[in-house]
């Protein structure tokens, strides 16, 4: 019996050792993972387990495959946005031995010590611009322009030249530069210093290379001003 014990203390102290290698090498920041003489807290507020003559502990590293998100209509060069990694999840598990060294495992715990990031591959002919949110848009072409603004407050019509409601998402455009019922993601030229977001193109009255984004109120359209922007036309 005392061979038995010892030989499961030996396997705790072993998959300990390979768990440990294996975290720090995947960058993991679990802390109060370890293995005293007669007792082995898992992780931390976790509860201690003994290490008796009949009970060892087995730690068991797997892999959570991530998956892949394909953007775009499918035609043309594939491009990778984003590199998927794998996510990492630590199982431990409970050996117990009868007096016949009959032995049987027992799952405690599944701890995910890092969660998969999916790839993200685009195949189109334009690209793909990432909002502030995070959110992946496929574009099929990027557009500078430049930008003013308009309201309908204080106006007697409300509705835009498709028949629309006038409201912020709703924008001008000239039709031969960018259809109508296109759906768009605009910002400024620089991709940082102010972002107006999703909006429709639903009306008219700008010429060329000009776009004008509804706003509420007359102050804010004062405030907005005349500014430089990218308009992407989404797919």
């Amino acid at each position: 019996m005392a061979r038995l014990q010892h030989g499961l203390k030996k396997v705790v102290h072993r998959r300990l050792a390979a768990c440990f290698a294996l975290m720090f090498a995947a960058g993991s920041q679990i802390c109060g993972v370890y293995a005293a003489e007669n007792s082995i807290p898992l992780l931390p507020d976790s509860e201690v387990m003994s290490l008796s003559e009949h009970i060892g502990y087995r730690f068991q590293l797997d892999i959570i495959p991530y998956q892949t998100q394909s953007l775009g209509s499918g035609v043309g060069e594939v491009q990778v946005i984003r590199f998927g990694v794998n996510g990492l999840e630590l199982t431990v598990l409970q050996v117990t031995a009868d007096d016949d060294q009959e032995a049987s495992e027992q799952i405690i715990r599944r701890t995910v010590i890092r969660d998969p990031v999916n790839q993200v591959v685009y195949q189109g002919a334009g690209g793909v611009v990432t909002t502030k949110d995070g959110e992946y848009l496929p574009y099929s072409k990027a557009v500078s322009m430049k930008a003013t603004a308009y309201t309908t407050e204080n106006k007697d019509w409300q509705r835009t030249f498709s028949g629309t409601v006038a409201r912020v998402g709703a924008v001008a455009v000239d039709p031969s530069v960018i259809p109508l019922g296109s759906r768009l993601y605009i910002r400024a030229s620089d991709g940082e210093s102010w972002v107006y977001g999703l909006a429709v193109a639903e009306d008219t009255g700008v010429k060329g290379n000009m776009i004008d984004l509804f706003f509420d109120t007359y102050d804010e359209c004062i405030r907005f001003g005349v500014r430089a922007c990218t308009v992407y036309v989404l797919e």
